[in-house]
């Protein structure tokens, strides 16, 4: 999902304000408690491991959609809210659910929530409740599901992070394009990889419910047939 434009306490963080990679209520390095950071990458690895979706394309894509800056790199935030493109962090699970069940009770349905930004709008029929799709763990399972089906229907991993976001063209070049940029701070260090060269996780199955993934995506709802973009680029799938 694309995220609101935000002020920066620093210029690093005015640097990834650029890349449109950050949202609103950015405390600082100092107010970030580390165990709290590694929350989405545990549910990305976890379902990641029970699933076909790489580990890098999961981390990536949870640092597009929650990232925030600590110690000078992105950093996924579970407890994350986006409501009607006005996104903000909060310190703890209760604040974020507390926010959302306050905004829930006016009225709003139109709200990302969660390490990979699940929109309840469109895909709260995926989860027994809200407080379960805060849950980073069902979260991360929820997004691995829905990226397997669009590897399935799409043949390569960059057509299904677009498609994850949107099939609008211009919406899914914008997005992939600050994927790209995490998934470039994810692999570094590592030997150099290409997204649209990874294997999925052969021989491993989604264990998040079928029902519960099909149209499943970030902010943008996809469309009921069709994929509505150009896949010319993708025309060749990973060996």
């Amino acid at each position: 999902m694309s995220l609101a434009k935000t002020h920066f306490i620093s210029a690093m963080a005015r640097q990834f304000a650029l890349l449109g990679l950050c949202t609103t209520g950015f405390l600082g390095p100092a107010s970030v408690p580390a165990a709290q950071l590694a929350v989405c990458d545990a549910a990305a690895s976890y379902a990641s491991e029970r699933s076909v979706v790489p580990v890098d394309i999961m981390r990536a894509i949870t640092r597009v959609e929650t990232g925030r800056l600590a110690s000078g790199t992105l950093q996924p935030w579970p407890w994350t809210v986006n409501l009607g493109g006005e996104g903000a962090w909060f310190d703890t699970r209760e604040t974020a659910t507390a926010y959302v069940h306050e905004k829930f009770r006016a009225g709003h349905r139109d709200f990302d929530v969660g390490c990979f930004q699940i929109n309840y709008r469109w895909h709260s029929a995926g989860f027994r409740s809200i407080d379960e799709m805060l849950d980073p763990t069902r979260n991360a399972l929820y997004a691995a599901g829905f990226l397997e089906e669009l590897y399935a229907e799409f043949g390569s991993w960059p057509a299904a992070v677009r498609a994850f976001h949107s099939r609008t063209p211009d919406h899914a070049e914008r997005y992939y394009k600050k994927f790209v940029t995490a998934f470039a701070q994810v692999t570094a260090g590592g030997a150099r990889r290409s997204p649209d060269l990874m294997e999925p996780n052969v021989g491993l199955l989604a264990s998040t419910n079928s029902d519960s993934v099909s149209g499943a995506a970030s902010l943008v709802p996809l469309p009921p047939s069709g994929p509505g973009m150009s896949l010319a680029f993708f025309e060749h799938p990973p060996e």
